[in-house]
């Protein structure tokens, strides 16, 4: 439930679910949104809206009214303001008062996830980030009320106000109808931002032992032991991956395979057009606003025991992964998140930041997939994403895990 938040001289919506979108979305559109949303929380329509149309994310934030407050006036949307504040993807839990804790959740071009704006008590942020925890790149900020103040203060763009959806609480049987139209034409939109965010089946599937004993005790956050327990090996990853792109034919009615890419929990497929090629016969996906180029999104299928506790000295971890890359000659390119640096002029200290204890790594090498055995040898490793470059060669990236 949203919640309304005085931080200085200004007020702030905490707490609303968020929508991705490829373009600026007309009203029509963000209501026909909010009625579907309704279906998911006992037919309350979302009354209030926040629309935040940055260079990279185009996002709407819904809730419903809040208690006491006829109209939103003079108040702007705390997510929206924070969001591209740091660096992505990140991860921010800030302890407002005794127990009233705001969590925030930003992934791909800075877009929050559509649960990544959370307002409520302790155990409400930690079974926000049990949600997230299939995601293991984080860039961890945590904090009180003065370092949100502190982290408000160094952003420079102006607050995303917050306004009225709907004139009243009814719908219109205007917007019913028109709705029924523009939910089909949104459907593709909906689907892609819905893999970027995450996939509630595969989410269950893999992080199974967590809930177990999240209905034994209050909810906490994953450990690392239990992250790497719960997420695929690599050998397990690249063989999903595997099973997803190379039963791909080269072309599909003029349509070109492009390029493929693994990520996360799904499979991105970009088809482009070739002569005589036209929209009318495609693949399926999503349609790409110059009308020449699809992208095509599959969950990744995975079976078996596919996770596995290995966790060591980071510092053994890293060596080894480097002594690997060198072995075969390859370019390991490393990365770890950075304190941020105090505000010039400013006598208060910057906000607080915790460093993961893991490191990402990328590299560009051949086929991926024939080193999966490889992969998990090497202590704590887990790989993120692999994406197919011209020539035959690939991207890889993943994370290494273990004990400071």
């Amino acid at each position: 439930m949203a919640q309304i938040i005085t931080i200085g001289k200004r007020r702030w919506l905490a707490g609303m679910h968020w929508t991705s979108y490829e373009a600026v979305p007309d009203k029509m559109e963000l209501q026909v949104d909010a009625q579907r949303l309704a279906q998911a929380d006992e037919g309350v329509i979302p009354t209030w809206i926040a629309l935040r149309t940055g260079e990279a994310a185009i996002q709407a934030g819904f809730s419903d009214t809040v208690i006491g407050v006829k109209h939103p006036k003079n108040i702007a949307s705390l997510a929206a303001m924070l969001a591209d504040s740091e660096k992505q993807p990140w991860q921010g839990t800030f302890q407002l008062a005794e127990d009233l804790w705001w969590y925030i959740a930003v992934r791909d071009d800075h877009a929050i996830l559509p649960d990544g704006d959370v307002v409520g008590s302790k155990a409400d942020i930690d079974a926000a980030k049990l949600r997230h925890a299939h995601f293991i790149d984080w860039h961890v900020v945590e904090g009180d009320l003065a370092a949100l103040t502190v982290l408000l203060q160094s952003v420079k763009h102006k607050p995303t106000a917050v306004r009225s959806t709907y004139d009243s609480h009814r719908p219109v049987v205007g917007i019913l109808v028109a709705g029924a139209v523009l939910l089909g034409l949104a459907l593709a939109a909906w689907q892609w931002q819905e893999h970027q965010a995450e996939t509630e089946r595969l989410r269950i599937q893999l992080l199974q032992k967590l809930h177990l004993q999240q209905q034994q005790a209050a909810p906490q956050a994953p450990t690392v032991e239990q992250l790497l327990a719960a997420v695929p090996t690599p050998s397990h990853w690249l063989a999903a991956c595997r099973d997803a792109v190379y039963p791909l034919p080269l072309s599909k009615a003029g349509w070109q395979l492009d390029n493929v890419s693994c990520n996360g929990t799904s499979a991105i497929v970009h088809w482009r057009r070739s002569d005589g090629a036209t929209v009318a016969a495609r693949p399926e996906g999503t349609l790409l606003p110059d009308d020449n180029a699809v992208d095509q999104s599959t969950p990744l299928e995975f079976s078996g025991d596919i996770g596995r506790d290995q966790v060591g000295a980071l510092p053994a971890a890293r060596q080894a992964l480097k002594a690997w890359a060198q072995a075969r000659g390859l370019s390991l390119r490393l990365e770890q998140p950075a304190p941020p640096a105090a505000m010039p002029g400013s006598n208060q200290n910057p906000v607080p930041v915790v460093v993961p204890n893991h490191l990402a790594f990328g590299m560009d090498m051949a086929s991926p997939f024939a080193f999966g055995d490889e992969f998990d040898a090497l202590p704590g490793l887990r790989l993120t994403s692999v994406k197919s470059l011209p020539g035959g060669r690939w991207n890889v990236k993943g994370v290494i895990y273990g004990r400071t």
